[in-house]
């Protein structure tokens, strides 16, 4: 509640500002050149290498530590567009996690390392798989109790509507209204984002403790002492594992 308010509050602020014709942030600024490379991953034209160092060339600029860690969160992203090693994005999502960052954004940095992981170890078997394993476990649950403690729902959010300001000058209480409803949006889509994290990490621990050897009780211990404060979160991977080999047995 305490970070809707202070979110509400900051976004009054700009609202009032912008209707007395405060200015745009200006188009050199480190926020604009990101949205422009962004923009630039998407339409995917651009060889993953030039999009890489058009990235890298912003931390040349006076950044803060946040902004630093926010530059290799968008490197990853490349990955999703473009042909980009496991290795090079794991260097990148660790880099990423030495600074200071967003709840969500630090979640993704563990659940993308955790599938990276899983990529690399994905032909091992018998008792070298059990040793990879343990390493994409360990990321997944790194990840999975960051989002929980940043608020993971178990089920999914409604996503609240915002609602029309019209064109002529609103009065500062039509501006405080747009703005706690743009704030409960954002906190409505920042839970969401953490329970698809949640969800898809919980996943990932299940999957992979199902392939042989199974060891359910390894998994069960190590999320356990993870996990010690969501007892509900280490069972949900337990019952997940269920399902999967149930599913294999015919059952």
């Amino acid at each position: 509640m305490r970070a809707l308010t202070a979110l509400v509050s900051a976004i009054v602020l700009v609202a009032l500002g912008f209707w007395s014709d405060a200015q745009e942030p200006p188009p050199d600024s480190f926020e604009a050149k990101l949205e422009a490379i962004d923009i630039e991953v998407r339409k995917q034209e651009t060889s993953a290498e030039k999009l890489e160092d058009r990235y890298l060339a912003l931390l040349e600029g006076d950044l803060t530590p946040e902004q630093r860690g926010l530059v290799y969160v968008h490197i990853i992203d490349i990955g999703r567009y473009c042909r980009v090693s496991g290795d090079v994005q794991e260097a990148y999502a660790l880099e990423a996690l030495s600074y200071p960052l967003a709840a969500v954004d630090a979640v993704t940095m563990h659940a993308a390392r955790a599938g990276i992981l899983r990529g690399r170890y994905s032909d091992w078997r018998g008792e070298r798989y059990a040793v990879g394993r343990r390493r994409i476990l360990d990321a997944a649950l790194a990840g999975l109790k960051l989002a929980l403690d940043s608020g993971a729902p178990s089920q999914p959010v409604a996503l609240p509507g915002i609602g029309k300001m019209g064109r002529d000058r609103p009065t500062e209480e039509q501006i405080r209204r747009h703005a706690t409803e743009v704030a409960e949006r954002r906190e409505a889509e920042r839970l969401q984002r953490l329970w698809g994290l949640r969800r898809g990490m919980s996943q990932t621990c299940a999957e992979i403790y199902s392939r042989p050897p199974v060891a359910p009780e390894e998994l069960r211990a190590r999320a356990s002492e993870v996990l010690e404060d969501y007892p509900e979160a280490v069972q949900d991977i337990m019952d997940k594992l269920e399902e999967i080999l149930k599913r294999r047995r015919g059952e």
